[in-house]
């Protein structure tokens, strides 16, 4: 069995659960493997540099995305424990992906809703690292910062963002006049209401899968001990995927979760969790990594 490891954390002590997916030959997305790791704390530091010092807190994001968020609740003083409740694969129509790229050069705006977007995008074939390369100011837009910085990890200069990360507001304040041509890259799973809002402001709206998201579907009994336990503080959720996979593996009664405190990236999830009949024990106040980490730490703190 192998150890995980992200850059920068420290060597192994305790014992976290890691749960990784894999993918089939063509990319379908496979079950996830349970994977049990050890992760040591580092020993000592201030309360006000490490508040979150004796939280063990679960991160549900697919391990390709999971390790920014692990490294700085770690360097904040917490466990992290990486149970990944979603994994994604090409779109189940890759031809209409490839096409969509092909015409960028089209679009008076080209949207991207999340990092993993632009990844599949950019692994789709050279559309998109062309269009990036001559690509005019304002043209190019992202949901919020992590996406940006997936972008700018590919060589895009200026670009648009609305002021709160989410779909809502992306659609809202994206700069277009009537009869804009408009291509929104996203997943599969994701909310029709961004696109709906946009033709709704007069927008010619291209709404293409950029790939698939598939939450976990298996139970995970080890984990929905811990948690009936109350060995894990909180569980932070990065999008609705990752709710539904953790209920899919959790289940969805609420005493299960009495222990722990949900914490939600934005208002989409906070939704989607709701819906799934759990309650949010606080909503990140600003978008990407950073924002659920300080409501990780304002919890602690109240």
């Amino acid at each position: 069995m192998r150890a995980s490891r992200w850059a920068g954390l420290p060597r192994p002590h305790r014992r976290a659960l890691i749960l990784s997916f894999s993918h089939g030959e063509k990319g379908r997305p496979r079950r996830a493997r349970p994977e049990v790791s050890a992760r040591r704390p580092d020993a000592t530091s201030g309360d006000a540099e490490r508040p979150l010092t004796g939280w063990r807190v679960l991160v549900t994001r697919p391990h390709d995305a999971a390790s920014s968020l692990a490294a700085l609740l770690a360097a904040r003083g917490a466990e992290p424990i990486v149970a990944p409740m979603v994994t994604t694969g090409p779109p189940a129509d890759p031809a209409r992906l490839t096409a969509a790229l092909d015409g960028l050069a089209g679009y008076d705006r080209v949207v991207f809703t999340s990092a993993a977007g632009v990844e599949h995008a950019a692994a789709a074939g050279p559309g998109l690292a062309d269009f990036l390369a001559t690509v005019a100011p304002g043209r190019l837009a992202a949901i919020g910062p992590g996406t940006a910085g997936a972008l700018r990890r590919l060589g895009a200069g200026s670009l648009w963002q609305p002021a709160r990360a989410g779909g809502a507001d992306l659609a809202a304040e994206l700069p277009i006049a009537p009869g804009a041509r408009v291509l929104l890259l996203r997943s599969d799973l994701a909310d029709p209401a961004t696109a709906e809002a946009l033709r709704a402001r007069g927008a010619e709206v291209d709404d293409v899968s950029a790939y698939q998201t598939v939450p976990r579907d298996e139970p995970a009994p080890e984990l929905s001990a811990r948690l009936r336990a109350g060995q894990i503080e909180a569980v932070t959720l990065a999008s609705p995927s990752a709710a539904r996979g953790m209920v899919n593996c959790c289940g969805a009664d609420p005493p299960t979760y009495a222990g722990t405190s949900l914490v939600s990236i934005g208002p989409t999830t906070t939704r989607a969790v709701e819906a799934l009949g759990l309650a949010v024990a606080a909503e990140a106040e600003r978008p990407g990594v950073e924002g659920l980490v300080a409501a990780l730490i304002g919890i602690r703190r109240s």
